[in-house]
């Protein structure tokens, strides 16, 4: 219910459906282990399912803002990260990097 999360959403869902066509990259949205039911409404509209959804302890996480977005290889290293709302520019680039290495996200 956040204002950013809320702009930010058309970016994401446009991420999330361009990361899920080539088939190599997992998408996943993280949220606290006390996942609300706002949140669930928030995975379905960018287009993910109850599957794509991992709810953990946020205290392990080292976030600053939401909505962050991370890109990570095979081998846990991040290779993109953005916090708040991406621009046209931060979705292109996020999808070159993705298209580019064996990555999931």
């Amino acid at each position: 219910s956040c204002p950013t999360c809320q702009r930010a959403k058309p970016a994401l869902a446009t991420m999330a459906t361009g990361l899920g066509d080539g088939g190599t990259v997992r998408v996943t949205m993280v949220v606290d282990e006390s996942a609300r039911d706002d949140e669930r409404k928030y995975l379905h509209d960018i287009g993910l399912t109850d599957g794509q959804l991992t709810a953990v302890d946020f205290r392990t996480l080292r976030l600053q803002r939401v909505p962050t977005t991370v890109l990570v290889d095979r081998t846990g290293r991040v290779l993109y990260s953005l916090e708040g709302e991406p621009t046209a520019s931060d979705q292109m680039e996020l999808l070159r990097l993705a298209s580019a290495r064996d990555v999931y996200r």
